[in-house]
């Protein structure tokens, strides 16, 4: 390890001198206390090193460590994990680490105006022991009086105070304050989002939320191409149209619409709304409308409302209930044997979320679970055999890993069971494949009752709304009829994001197992904010 190097006119007394305290100082840094420069030895050429001859003594560690708060002895609340231990070595990486959870914990316990005083440090040569003393001056304890926002032309005020959750009349929080930039971002409806500015009087804290509005209304447009099956099929035109309102008339209420066409015989449809913060608490209601064509031989209708709680910014609790109904044509009682069917349902979520950007996360993790319990009934009783229990398990879990500068690991779990009787029918299995599951086959190419894919992907981050990747995607289902069906898919590409004038512009290729390079599926996507 090279500490330290001279040559040419550092050659010279004050070169060496500084560099004898350069040494020093580094022996001080990691408890060599005792340590002495025997003997200098200068070079006569410039090719020769410069030599020291040195004594480092023992390691010294730590003894007696007293604090003095306010004139007294510490009270217990003061202790810290990082709290020195006699006979602990001595490091001055060790010292500021000591240092800095004292001022955390009492920045976070009120007391962000206090100041720490070392008295001169007791060193006792034959022991080798360091001791200290710490002076410490809590000064008053500090409340938040007063939280103001600017930056906010459409957004009401009420909203960015309630989703920073900083409360009135509480004792000051370090930790809290600097956490409110990440919990407001995560709304998704700010261009930009700054640190807080705290200003200081006497002992009260105002602080200063500043915001720069953003168009919070999404139009996420996907424009897909499917290649013919065969010389005699033609290529499918796939298309996607979502609608999120996610900060209406400036309340944060949400509000969606979804509309899309898998193939030339299904398509999907689905109208959704939230109210935010019922009665002054972090208690969430909504409902959404779903409904399904599918392979234009059974039409699903479903339904549901949910209360959803969330007592921190990063969990989310969710309760709630619906119906189901099937509804097959002619075709589909002849060729997949479906009945009408009716089915009531109580699902139980969870969600934890540290992704630290919605759009292009640079770091964090997101679990989201849903457990779904429901009651089957037919449509008529001379299908009565159809009754009984409907179980449904959604586990989904993404992390992204920083890499490089700028460059990133996306990892994605998708994991999904359902169980309705010994051969669940058509209507009841897992669809999926296409671009939100398995990138490089077709929209809902395959269907099982017990399904899960891995989306791995390599990104290079350009700009916040913009980034190029390369993916690779693998899935397994099955699902039993007469005999079980297993299987195992693949499929790799790339991607873009491109932030635009017009919105943020998105381009994928990929490719399936056994796909030619001309024969990928590519999904264009469009979202713009308004």
């Amino acid at each position: 390890m090279e500490i330290l190097s001279a040559s040419g006119e550092e050659m010279f007394q004050p070169g060496i001198d500084a560099r004898i305290e350069k040494l020093t100082a580094w022996y001080h840094a990691r408890g060599f206390f005792s340590m002495r420069v025997d003997s200098v030895c200068v070079p006569e050429s410039d090719g020769e090193p410069l030599q020291i001859w040195i004594d480092e003594g023992p390691v010294y560690r730590f003894g007696t460590v007293r604090q003095i708060v306010n004139g007294g002895p510490a009270p217990a609340w003061l202790r810290t994990r990082e709290d020195l231990r006699s006979g602990e070595a001595v490091s001055s990486g060790r010292m500021n680490r000591y240092f800095e959870s004292l001022l955390n914990r009492l920045e976070n316990s009120g007391y962000p105006l206090a100041k720490i005083t070392l008295s001169p440090l007791a060193i006792e040569e034959k022991e080798g022991l360091l001791g200290m003393t710490l002076h410490i001056e809590t000064g008053p304890i500090v409340h938040l009086a007063s939280v103001r926002v600017k930056g906010n032309k459409l957004t009401r005020s009420a909203v960015v105070i309630r989703e920073s959750r900083l409360k009135i009349g509480v004792p000051y929080s370090g930790d809290v304050i600097r956490g409110v930039r990440q919990r407001v971002q995560r709304l998704g409806i700010f261009q930009e989002v700054r640190e807080p500015e705290v200003l200081f009087h006497k002992n009260e804290a105002h602080v200063i939320l500043i915001v720069e509005e953003g168009n919070s209304n999404t139009a996420d447009g996907v424009l897909g191409y499917q290649p013919a099956k065969d010389e005699q099929a033609k290529g499918v035109i796939t298309g996607t149209l979502h609608i999120q309102m996610k900060n209406l008339l400036g309340t944060g209420r949400f509000l969606e619409a979804f509309w899309e066409k898998k193939d030339e015989l299904s398509q999907s449809m689905r109208f959704g709304y939230e109210e935010p913060w019922m009665l002054g608490l972090p208690l969430f209601a909504g409902g959404e409308f779903q409904q399904d064509i599918r392979d234009s031989t059974y039409l699903e209708r479903e339904w549901n409302v949910h209360i959803k709680a969330m007592p921190w910014p990063a969990l989310s609790i969710r309760l709630g209930g619906g119906k189901k109904s099937v509804l097959p044509d002619s075709t589909g009682r002849i060729y997949y044997g479906l009945e009408e069917l009716r089915e009531w349902r109580l699902h139980a979520g969870l969600n934890y979320n540290t992704l630290d950007d919605p759009y292009n996360p640079s770091g964090g993790v997101e679990y989201h679970t849903l457990w779904t319990w429901g009651r089957r009934k037919p449509g008529g009783p001379e299908n009565e055999s159809q009754s009984g229990q409907v179980r449904h398990v959604v586990i989904d879990v993404k992390a992204v890993f920083p890499a490089f500068r700028g460059q990133v690991i996306y990892a994605g779990l998708h994991g999904e069971e359902i169980s309705a009787g010994r051969y669940p029918g058509i209507s009841d299995q897992i669809r999926f494949g296409g671009t939100r599951s398995v990138r490089g086959y077709r929209e809902e190419e395959f269907r099982g009752t017990l399904v899960s894919w891995l989306n791995l992907e390599y990104r290079f981050l350009t700009a916040r709304q913009s980034r190029f990747f390369l993916f690779l995607d693998g899935g397994y289902f099955q699902r039993r009829e007469e005999d079980w069906i297993r299987r195992a898919v693949w499929g790799a590409g790339f991607g873009i994001r491109l932030g635009t004038r017009i919105g943020v512009l998105g381009v994928d290729y990929g490719l399936g197992q056994g796909d030619g390079i001309l024969e990928g599926k590519v999904h264009v996507r469009l979202t713009n904010r308004f």
